[in-house]
């Protein structure tokens, strides 16, 4: 039943650390989530616990299952005295403790029940959390979220292996890395910034003169020289030498910092201009060629990406600058050259984003200014990720046979999971035990349905039986580890920040080893 408590909201101040990371449209996006967990063992609960702590604003736990010790006892969130009460109830009530801020929900209740019967009460949810469903009822679950646009992030932890599996039919991000590229366009400065380097008149300065300007400022003035002399831009290694003889003739050896960090980057002279090949592989997708009624404001602000790249030969200048050695004051006037030239790129975007938004009768406005300017100032750094779901992965998985040749691979623990997964919604419930006849006809069956080579069979049932060995247990460090991969997972996907694991991720707590397939 739900928790008839409602709490106060979380006051973001206490989480300014945070927001440094992520900004704070990725810490309102968390404190505007609510996450269901799908039972409450070790690993599910410190996945929970890692979404809890920085902030989210409610959380529901299904479970049916009562406090078991022998199989809870590794899990900080029972308590001793809590033997045979509502698992949901007793680690809702600890996790909540976390952060009493966070308001907490339980149902004491079978998930793929729930799903059987309610598949709908999962469309409140903004992430959900998955461990030990039944394969029927976890392939309609995550049919229905892909249909809602709603995350699974399914997981398993035994012994001292763990497996996690994100499901989200697409990712999109303008903040796919910490730093954005610099963005300086030296080899193709526009009108104004050429207009101001020539009119400081460089060659009639003196050397404390000289030794007050920005870098920028002396490689485009030493370029404009080299253009002036040979009729064209400097392009191959020969020019490269001109271009640092001219630089070091006026050193007169006594290098001052500017001029040594002129010398570090005049390379960026001779670097066309070229888009990032994250922000070709958006604006050739189809998504941002053909717009429609049903695309999302990135896609939206991408075709618009592309309708000004087309007609203006590059994208909008980011107008930031990286620290330089120079006078303040020639510093401040050449920011405030790449802030106005960001400024007119930016206004010429917006009118693109609201021609693209007309053009699907929206009105001009649907898409706030904030919002533009967020994706204007990181247009280098735009990504999309698309996830196959695990039913085509169930059907179809893709490069099995060449990741099992890999002698160091974890792709043998992943059949080993399945095996285990398939037992588990088994009506038969036959162990988990690589001489058993049923595991070992899972495995042929596996390997007929893949094509896989027979000598790779092997490593699979050393898997199975150091899984079998556990006996379906967690050891706490291990379910720790793997529950708090999940939880930064999730904390990525809803703060749009950085690229989430695509799609599955193993642990090996032997060796210390995790590894990614795309399968």
């Amino acid at each position: 039943m739900d928790n008839p408590c409602k709490m106060q909201k979380y006051d973001s101040f206490t989480n300014s650390r945070q927001v440094r990371i992520w900004k704070a449209e990725g810490q309102n996006a968390i404190e505007q989530s609510h996450i269901c967990l799908l039972n409450a063992n070790t690993v599910g609960c410190e996945a929970l616990k890692n979404t809890i702590l920085p902030g989210i604003r409610e959380f529901t736990v299904i479970d049916a299952s009562v406090v078991d010790l022998k199989h809870d006892g590794s899990n900080f969130f029972v308590q001793y005295d809590q033997e045979g009460q509502s698992r949901a109830l007793c680690t809702g009530t600890l996790l909540q403790q976390l952060n009493p801020s966070v308001e907490m929900n339980y149902q004491q209740m079978e998930p793929e029940k729930l799903i059987e019967e309610d598949i709908e009460f999962f469309s409140r949810f903004t992430i959900v959390f998955a461990s030990k469903l039944k394969l029927n009822a976890m392939l309609r679950l995550e049919a229905f979220l892909r249909s809602k646009g709603i995350p699974l992030i399914y997981y398993n932890s035994i012994g001292f292996v763990g497996i996690i599996r994100i499901s989200v039919p697409e990712y999109t991000t303008v903040q796919s890395q910490s730093e954005v590229p610099l963005d300086l366009r030296l080899r193709n400065p526009w009108p104004e910034l050429i207009d101001h380097v020539r009119s400081l008149n460089v060659s009639q300065m003196d050397g404390t003169k000289r030794n007050e300007l920005t870098y920028i400022e002396l490689l485009i003035h030493y370029m404009l020289q080299f253009e002036a002399l040979h009729h064209r831009k400097p392009e191959n290694s020969d020019d490269r030498k001109v271009l640092q003889g001219m630089i070091r003739k006026d050193i007169n050896g006594q290098a001052s910092e500017n001029y040594e960090e002129a010398l570090s980057s005049y390379w960026r002279v001779f670097q066309e201009y070229k888009i990032p090949s994250n922000v070709m592989e958006v604006l050739q997708d189809e998504k941002s060629q053909f717009i429609n009624e049903k695309s999302t404001d990135f896609w939206v602000m991408c075709h618009s990406l592309k309708c000004f790249y087309e007609e203006k030969g590059t994208l909008p200048l980011l107008g930031t600058l990286p620290d330089m050695h120079s006078n303040t004051q020639r510093y401040l006037s050449i920011k405030h050259l790449y802030n106005e030239k960001y400024l007119v790129d930016f206004a010429a975007f917006k009118i693109f984003v609201q021609r693209t938004l007309q053009s699907q009768n929206r009105h001009v406005d649907d898409i706030p200014e904030v919002i533009i300017k967020r994706f204007c100032k990181n247009v280098l750094n735009i990504k999309f990720l698309r996830y196959r779901s695990i039913q085509e992965e169930l059907e179809s998985p893709k490069h099995l046979d060449s990741f099992l040749s890999d002698e160091n691979s974890l792709i043998p623990w992943y059949f080993a999971f399945r095996i285990s997964e398939q037992l588990l919604s088994s009506p038969t419930q036959s162990s988990l035990e690589k001489e058993s006849p049923v595991v070992k006809s899972l495995v042929d069956t596996l390997f007929e349905k893949y094509s896989l080579k027979q000598e790779y069979k092997k490593k699979v049932l050393k898997c199975i039986d150091e899984l079998s060995r556990a006996s379906d247990y967690e050891v706490h460090p291990v379910s720790s580890l793997v529950g708090g991969i999940a939880a930064q997972e999730a904390i990525k996907i809803l703060t749009k920040h950085y690229l989430p694991l695509n799609h599955t991720c193993i642990f090996d707590g032997v060796l210390s080893k995790t590894e990614t397939f795309n399968i």
